[in-house]
């Protein structure tokens, strides 16, 4: 895991990684976990997981890979 200093020098770099490869990166300062760098795609996923839970809509981690999985099918349409 990367410090801010380092993901600051090599940023271009990991952003790469993560649009191209999918790859996520957490960030540290003081040996504890600061923030990450991942893909748009890892974000869109985790707003479609916040939607979801905050509307109430998924009782189970299996229901809600479920829902995710329509919800990307249907954006493809």
């Amino acid at each position: 895991m990367p410090t801010i200093a380092q993901a600051r020098q090599s940023f271009t770099d990991l952003l790469g990684r993560a649009h191209y490869g999918g790859e996520r990166t957490k960030v540290t300062r003081r040996d504890t976990p600061y923030g990450g760098i991942v893909s748009s795609e890892d974000v869109d996923t985790l707003e479609d997981v916040d939607r979801l839970l905050e509307e109430e809509q998924c009782a189970s981690l299996d229901e809600l890979r479920a829902r995710l999985r329509e919800m990307k099918a249907a954006e493809k349409m």
